[in-house]
């Protein structure tokens, strides 16, 4: 069966005609088992109906009916044991034949990816070398194109440079320009300068009206002292006529004596308060001046700077 000489093909052929064939003897025996069991089946059932007439034979056919069972059970166990044995063969032969497919399969793929790759080394050699002699060509061919366009632009460009430089009135308005420009920066400069000059002036502004309530809130609490001192200081002279005259008309004494000295020291104290009253009655007038005077300069730097700001917007 399994000849060297003979093909793959071949051999699966011929074991595919093996077991056709064992395939049609395995189901004539069937079909005659089947016939057999069939006719013994009908013989059973004669039997059966002859048993209550026939009570002589009754232990001799039920012998013979032993033998035959147990003959039958033989030729269904060898019968089973058989078609077993077959169905073996026949698993092991069809996993034979998906072994040699499967081998045949492999084998025709390996045999076309060798035919092809030895037909595409060459193919691929001769596209590889005619896209280079093509490309070559084309970036040989861009090269030159780019570059007269490079050449022309070049000209172009050096024509128009001359042009536009022997263009004296547009030369002219471009210096003019580059001029207010010049300016222009230089105003924005002074501009900042002159905020930040505004911003300081403001915040004395504010510093000394706050001073200067500061102070008229101190004036005006001096004022109320002073009033409330030439109160007492009135008190004060009318006792000390009136100790005066007790002195005149009385004879010296240690009291007498301690209440002049205690007049003599308010006197002091009293003209020690008007020198300081004085000197910050005059420090807030040299404040008040402070104060007018930086309003007018903060006016006229806010007129500059309209003024400044004018000129920039022309």
């Amino acid at each position: 069966l399994f000849d060297d000489e003979k093909t793959s093909h071949q051999h699966i052929h011929l074991l595919k005609t093996k077991y056709m064939q064992m395939r049609k003897d395995f189901d004539r025996k069937t079909q005659d088992l089947n016939k057999h069991k069939l006719d013994v089946i009908g013989e059973q059932f004669i039997l059966n109906s002859q048993i209550d007439t026939i009570t002589d034979q009754t232990q001799k056919l039920n012998e013979e009916e032993q033998e035959f069972k147990s003959a039958i059970k033989k030729t269904l166990y060898d019968t089973e044991k058989r078609g077993k044995e077959v169905q073996k063969q026949k698993l092991l032969l069809e996993q034979e034949c998906r072994n040699y497919d499967q081998q045949s399969h492999k084998e025709s793929g390996e045999n076309y990816e060798n035919t092809m790759i030895l037909d595409k080394g060459k193919v691929f050699g001769d596209l590889a070398q005619d896209r280079h002699k093509r490309d070559f060509k084309l970036i040989t061919d861009y090269r030159a194109t780019k570059q007269t366009e490079l050449d022309r632009i070049k000209e172009n460009r050096d024509q128009a440079f001359k042009e536009y430089m022997a263009k004296q009135e547009l030369q002219a308005i471009i210096q003019e320009a580059e001029k207010y420009m010049e300016e222009i920066e230089e105003m924005h400069v002074k501009l900042q300068h002159l905020s930040l000059q505004i911003k300081e002036l403001e915040d004395a502004t504010e510093y000394l009206q706050e001073k200067k309530d500061e102070l008229d809130e101190q004036k005006k609490a001096t004022d109320e002292q002073n009033e409330d001192l030439e109160r007492q200081l009135k008190a004060k002279e009318e006792a000390n006529q009136k100790r005066l005259i007790a002195k005149l008309q009385r004879d010296k004494n240690p009291e007498i004596k301690e209440l002049i000295q205690k007049e003599e020291q308010q006197m002091e104290s009293n003209e020690d308060f008007n020198n300081k009253f004085r000197e910050e009655r005059e420090k807030l007038d040299q404040l008040l001046d402070e104060q007018v005077q930086l309003k007018e300069t903060l006016k006229l730097t806010v007129e500059r700077y309209e003024h400044t700001v004018k000129l920039i917007a022309v």
